[in-house]
């Protein structure tokens, strides 16, 4: 199982002391999720006046916008809940059941890239810059 997370940690950049460290680091450092949200945030700031920071708001908010599709929405909406689940009941959540997401929803995370770049390239044509 570790060197599995070796080569997840290696390919996102993320340090190891991250993933095996006390279990209230691994709460608190929940990979790449909470950059979802942070990215999210700004592009709802930038096309439409968005000021809502609650997690769950954002990935519903991302959808309506057209910003990502409806199915990435409901992605990132339960995606939200867990990260609330990581950083106030991390004493409950065992290394098992953060390697399976790790290593089963990995494509979650590509695919929000993959559609905030497109949406990225649309907005800059459509408003010049």
């Amino acid at each position: 199982m570790k060197r599995e997370f070796t080569k997840i940690a290696k390919r996102f950049g993320c340090n190891l002391i991250y993933l095996f460290g006390s279990q209230a680091d691994t709460g608190k450092r929940y990979l790449e999720g909470e950059a979802v949200f942070d990215i999210g945030r700004h592009i709802l700031a930038k096309v439409s006046g968005f000021k809502e920071i609650e997690h769950k708001t954002i990935a519903k908010e991302l959808g309506k916008k057209g910003v990502i599709t409806e199915e990435l929405s409901e992605t990132l909406y339960m995606m939200a809940g867990y990260r609330n689940r990581m950083v106030h009941f991390y004493k409950e959540i065992a290394p098992e059941e953060l390697y399976q997401i790790i290593t089963n929803h990995l494509d979650d995370l590509e695919r929000f890239n993959s559609e905030i770049v497109t949406f990225m390239k649309e907005y800059k044509k459509k408003t010049g810059g």
